[in-house]
């Protein structure tokens, strides 16, 4: 094993935390973002055990492109890490921006299926790897506003189950994250850049943080290879299964 990761999305929240995780335990990190300037800082702050990768997952051409040039102390991926997602919901689908809903197709499905299919052959070949996708609670339950959005993770969580049955019969392992609501800058593209409305996402609530959950992947792709990690659902304690369903004291006070 070379202890190489990939993470998209690594710009910020939990895919940064990951990557800082990762480094400081001394694991090589390519992580790919769209974000030049976050990319570059990383890079500073990890050196020569991270590899920037400034592009767009929903780009096909991008994904097979960059995957196929890796330089070869990144070529080997162990772990792939699909943790890039966008939800730009708030509005009925009959009422919302058709370029959003597609923008959040484009990046959390097609993103998905692209990285994957470009990482997993050669895992196939080495007779090693683990990719890990992030889901979300709201692929779960029914949750207003979220429309397209749960429907794309929906979709990711399946998949990452119908890919233990195409691998089946090789050493290769997967792992959906379901984490709830998680102290990320994820709300503010939700809340179209309104920094008030996104704050109050987390009001009172104590939410996870991103932290948490890059110790929960490490915990995840560090079991023994006879052990699958199928799925891991993380909450707040103040938050209930319901997607929705949250305790916020100011409801229960004068």
């Amino acid at each position: 094993m070379s202890n190489v990761i990939c993470i998209t999305g690594v710009t910020s929240g939990i895919g940064r935390a990951a990557a800082l995780l990762f480094a400081a335990r001394g694991w090589k990190v390519a992580g790919t973002g769209r974000r030049k300037e976050r990319l570059d800082e990383l890079h500073c702050q990890l050196g020569d055990a991270f590899l920037p990768l400034a592009f767009d997952i929903g780009d096909r051409n991008a994904v097979l492109e960059n995957f196929s040039a890796l330089p070869p102390e990144f070529a080997a991926i162990d772990v792939l890490f699909c943790n890039a997602g966008i939800s730009l919901a708030g509005r009925p689908v009959h009422e919302a921006d058709i370029d959003d809903l597609e923008t959040m197709i484009k990046t959390n499905m097609n993103g998905v299926l692209y990285c994957c299919r470009a990482v997993i052959p050669g895992m196939v070949r080495r007779g090693h790897g683990h990719v890990v996708t992030m889901g979300s609670y709201s692929a779960t339950w029914p949750n207003p506003g979220t429309n397209v959005y749960a429907a794309s993770k929906a979709f990711v969580r399946l998949l990452t189950y119908d890919l233990r049955e195409d691998l089946v019969g090789t050493p290769l392992r997967t792992t959906c994250i379901i984490p709830a609501v998680t102290q990320t800058e994820f709300p503010l593209a939700r809340m179209k850049g309104d920094t008030r409305k996104a704050e109050k996402h987390f009001e009172h609530l104590d939410p996870i943080q991103p932290s948490d959950v890059a110790e929960t992947l490490w915990w995840a792709v560090n079991m023994p290879e006879r052990v699958n990690v199928s799925e891991i659902r993380l909450s707040p304690t103040r938050q209930t299964y319901g997607a929705a369903n949250m305790y916020r004291e100011p409801f229960f006070r004068d």
